[in-house]
């Protein structure tokens, strides 16, 4: 005996209508996860204390050798440091900008010029 079409589509939108509540129950759940677990990321001392426990002392030493040899160095480290962990933002140089390549590259031998210029 055939079926109307009302009895067909019947159980498929209430399959349907069960998937959508699954799914946003599903949603719902992995969010609350991503929220109750989330990174604690934090800057720590020890981190290299059981991996490498001479690094603070390799990395001073190598960083007083280097004021020793150019006086400047100390200052350039801190600016390296500074504009590297704060300034959010970069010039994509690439090779199909090539306005920015050259803005790039005037910009390096700008700085270059200027450091040169230094006492």
């Amino acid at each position: 005996q055939p079926r109307g079409l009302g009895e067909i589509t019947q159980p498929l939108l209430l399959l349907s209508e069960t998937m959508a509540n699954y799914s946003s129950l599903l949603s719902f759940f992995v969010l609350l996860l991503c929220a109750c677990n989330g990174v604690s990321a934090s800057l720590s001392k020890t981190h290299y204390h059981s991996t490498c426990p001479l690094a603070f002392s390799v990395i001073k030493n190598v960083v007083v050798e280097a004021v020793k040899k150019e006086a400047r160095m100390g200052a350039s480290l801190l600016r390296l440091h500074f504009h590297d962990c704060f300034v959010n933002a970069s010039l994509p140089v690439e090779p199909s900008a090539p306005s920015l390549f050259v803005l790039a590259r005037k910009t390096s031998i700008l700085a270059a010029a200027l450091r040169s210029q230094e006492p």
